[in-house]
């Protein structure tokens, strides 16, 4: 004799297929299914009600407390407040699912809370990677997931904060930075200077670059690099 489950998977993807159907709704009526299941259900329903009842602010803290399931996330995503389902965005807890959908949202800032998730997959940031906002793509650019692909295109954006966040990344190749090291913003050529990857003979040359916090950033990487190496 099986031993008996207390969550049923039949009851779970009920209640997930429900919950998406109902955009976040509670479902006014259940079929039929074991005790344990039952229980559960009503568990998560009762507290779906309670967001009713909850501030902005509440939902927010519930959003990003890691002790806040799967069901409750997915509930918090469709609110209303951008706030609360950027919340739901960076929580360590989210779904790829849920910032699947997150990802969509007409709200830039929940779309950049998407980019900068740990959870996000390569797939999103592909897309998000092309976002018609510049703040979102610049969140991109300082995804640690990113691919080297997509580093390469937002290189070329016509952003200059998105390029500099992409020399900062830890991800960038010596080429893209090679590249970004020349190019007109400074903003840019600092970021380069200050890169983890960058090789000595491009701070060799923006030690003498005309943007004076250029130069400095260049002089400290180098002076790190030497300590590193043991040389005075």
């Amino acid at each position: 004799m099986k031993g008996k489950q207390t969550k049923p998977e039949i009851a779970l993807k009920g209640l997930k297929r429900v919950l998406h159907e109902a955009e976040g709704e509670i479902p006014r009526a259940l079929v039929r299914m074991p005790d344990d299941a039952v229980k559960e259900t009503e568990r998560i329903e009762e507290s779906m009600r309670r967001l009713e009842r909850l501030s902005w602010s509440e939902k927010f803290t519930m959003a990003i407390d890691p002790k806040t399931d799967g069901y409750m996330l997915d509930a918090l995503s469709r609110d209303e407040d951008a706030y609360v389902r950027s919340g739901v965005a960076v929580s360590e807890n989210v779904s790829v699912e849920i910032l699947e959908r997150l990802s969509r949202d007409e709200d830039a800032g929940v779309r950049s809370e998407v980019a900068r998730s740990r959870n996000v997959s390569v797939e999103i940031l592909e897309r998000l990677s092309r976002d018609e906002d510049a703040y979102v793509r610049s969140w991109v650019a300082m995804n640690r997931n990113i691919s080297v692909e997509i580093l390469e295109r937002l290189s070329r954006d016509e952003d200059a904060g998105v390029r500099s966040e992409v020399a900062r990344n830890r991800n960038v190749s010596v080429e893209i930075l090679e590249r970004l090291s020349r190019d007109e913003d400074a903003g840019v050529r600092s970021g380069v200077a200050g890169s983890r990857n960058v090789g000595v003979e491009i701070l060799e040359r923006l030690k003498n670059d005309s943007d004076e916090y250029v130069r400095d950033m260049a002089i400290k990487t180098l002076e790190k690099i030497n300590r590193g190496s043991g040389i005075m």
